[in-house]
């Protein structure tokens, strides 16, 4: 993971320089600048064993099965340089699967092994149930851009995050838990880029980007999961804290005159 991480630098470095030989314009005169915008992702991804169960009634797989979530944000980037900006968001990710039907059951493996290997499901719910997943956190780190005096910029990015995981088995409306768990998981995304467009005034614009994998929350524990007095264990596998690929929009704003010669 760490030569992973040394080698991901060094190629943001390398491209930064080159994207730094391709924007030399005559009567170019950069000055910093901030841009503020809000931005919506679609995240994707796959449950791997980390659901303690699913309905009875249901044909899917316990792991395998896809999933996909909405994320909303605001975001702050600084553009120091002609081709360096120093980047900063907070989001929030969501995402949730089945558990148990009204008046149906939940059932897993690992309700077997809480029965002491007698019945396989447990229930009936008195509401529709689902293992929700909640994440809250920042991101801070830059942006390499190629043809900044352009009014299409794209770039690529690599971004450290720090983030709130709350999860747990809830009804449809959060207001009543079957147990949940509340923890912190930190890490880098280094896959990430995208284009900005700007209008002929350079004062709003859209980004488009794709971003691919995600921190892992690990060696988690939900007290009194279901039934009082069952615990659900995560034996080191974790589930990442947001869909490994992500698609997204942003509306972007220039927070200063466009000092730029177009």
């Amino acid at each position: 993971m760490k030569k992973l991480t040394v080698l991901i630098l060094f190629l943001f470095i390398f491209c930064s320089y080159l994207f730094s030989q391709d924007t030399d314009n005559k009567g170019y005169k950069f000055k910093p600048y901030a841009t503020t915008g809000g931005h919506f992702i679609v995240h994707s991804g796959i449950w791997g064993g980390t659901v303690p169960a699913i309905p009875e009634e249901s044909n899917a797989a316990l792991g395998g099965t896809s999933y996909y979530g909405p994320a909303f944000g605001v975001d702050i980037n600084y553009h120091f340089t002609k081709n360096i900006s120093l980047y900063f968001d907070i989001s929030r990710y969501t995402r949730k699967t089945p558990v148990a039907y009204k008046d149906g059951y939940a059932s897993s493996f690992w309700v077997f092994e809480q029965t002491d290997y007698s019945v396989y499901r447990v229930g009936p719910f008195e509401e529709d149930a689902f293992y929700n997943v909640q994440t809250t956190g920042f991101r801070l780190g830059f942006k390499a851009y190629l043809q900044h005096e352009k009014k299409i910029q794209p770039w690529i990015g690599v971004y450290w995050g720090y983030y709130n995981v709350l999860h747990g088995i809830y009804n449809k409306g959060m207001s009543k838990t079957w147990g949940n768990d509340n923890g912190y998981v930190s890490g880098l995304s280094y896959i990430n880029f995208g284009t900005d467009i700007w209008d002929k005034t350079r004062t709003l614009g859209i980004s488009l980007f794709y971003e691919y994998g995600a921190p892992v929350y690990r060696n988690y524990s939900i007290d009194d999961c279901i039934v009082k007095g069952w615990t659900f264990k995560d034996e080191g596998e974790g589930e990442p804290v947001f869909g490994y690929n992500r698609i997204g929009i942003a509306v972007i704003i220039r927070n200063v005159k466009n000092n730029e010669k177009m």
